[in-house]
């Protein structure tokens, strides 16, 4: 297979499991050749003559063309144009793949709504209301105000914890301050 490799003809290659059709771009400076792939548009290295299966004809090369769709990963946005011999002696020559790259329209920026972390929504609720809270009603609070949402079964119960946790690790430091029984309010001082 050696003695009919040429640069621009188009093989049938064995790439790891899977055989593709690849179009020799150019020689390698690790030894074999760069290609790029016909049915997706990557590169890829062709290391050996033995990875090459068999030469594509017209037919082959047409039927490729009419199918290729651009891979996820590539950059490429439209389908790959082939530019086809029109003989079977004109297929080991040099052939040109024309590929079109749109580029996406810049879209227009939007006002994103950050989403606020448990703490600092029920912080925010605490900070408006002035009053101490339980945890339910804080959720509930921030849930009507947009500020905090969740589809869990027992979101009380989650910042319940957060906020023990909170003034247990930051003592005299905490936002938060457990009022009285199963009841949260803000530091004075915070």
């Amino acid at each position: 297979m050696s003695a009919y490799v040429s640069l621009g003809g188009c093989y049938l290659a064995r790439l790891s499991k899977a055989e593709m059709p690849v179009r020799l771009e150019r020689n390698d400076p690790k030894g074999g050749w760069t290609a790029r792939s016909l049915t997706h548009g990557r590169r890829v290295r062709i290391r050996d003559a033995s990875q090459l299966l068999g030469v594509y004809d017209n037919g082959d090369l047409n039927r490729i063309a009419s199918t290729t769709t651009p891979n996820r990963r590539s950059r490429i946005v439209e389908t790959v144009t082939l530019s086809l011999a029109q003989t079977t002696e004109e297929a080991v020559s040099p052939r040109r793949i024309v590929v079109t790259i749109t580029r996406p329209e810049p879209m227009a920026k939007k006002v994103v709504l950050v989403r606020l972390a448990l703490l600092d929504a029920a912080h925010r609720v605490l900070s408006e209301t002035k009053k101490a809270m339980t945890t339910r009603e804080i959720i509930e609070t921030a849930a009507k105000k947009e500020y905090w949402t969740t589809e869990a079964a027992t979101p009380w119960a989650t910042l319940h914890a957060a906020l023990s946790r909170e003034i247990k690790e930051k003592g005299a430091d905490s936002r938060f301050v457990k009022a009285e029984r199963g009841k949260f309010a803000l530091q004075k001082d915070k």
